[in-house]
């Protein structure tokens, strides 16, 4: 007759669970670095010491300072508008920065029906964000926005 499976209890299922996690972290910080290799040479320019963590980026149209963190799951989009990122500057988890828009201006036409033709250049302002910066988490910078050297951006805020 086969024994029931016994679960583990107290002492040591808590140690259990804690080499699960160390393994877990360390998987997830394999692979940021893994990631950050293989991608660290595509952005425009890049300054020494950047630590960009994996997330969404239009990596051509991105120009990072020194020392420049971006932190994991940040959508970084300069499709046409570039994006400059100051020394010392640290964005937050989950951001997003669109350095381009829509035509809105093209009346009794579907969106989805523009080309790139119709664009015009005011759409794709970029966005300049300057030295020494911090980003809160959620927060979302769009096309023509510059934040000033040594700003503090509030978490969820919108620009």
């Amino acid at each position: 007759m086969e024994q029931p499976m016994r679960i583990p209890t107290g002492r040591s299922w808590s140690m259990c669970e804690r080499i699960i996690q160390r393994f877990l972290r360390w998987c997830s910080e394999f692979y940021g670095r893994v990631w950050w290799y293989a991608h660290r040479n595509r952005f425009a320019c890049r300054g020494e010491g950047c630590v960009v963590e994996p997330g969404d980026l239009t990596f051509e149209n991105i120009h990072l300072g020194s020392r420049v963190h971006v932190a994991y799951g940040c959508v970084i989009w300069g499709v046409r508008g570039h994006i400059f990122i100051g020394d010392r500057s640290g964005i937050a988890s989950h951001c997003v920065i669109r350095g381009g828009n829509h035509n809105t201006e093209c009346r009794g036409r579907f969106m989805m029906d523009l080309t790139e033709a119709d664009k015009r250049p005011q759409d794709d302002r970029g966005v300049v964000i300057e030295e020494d910066v911090w980003i809160g988490m959620r927060s979302v910078l769009l096309s023509g926005a510059r934040v000033g050297r040594g700003a503090v951006v509030g978490a969820g805020t919108v620009i």
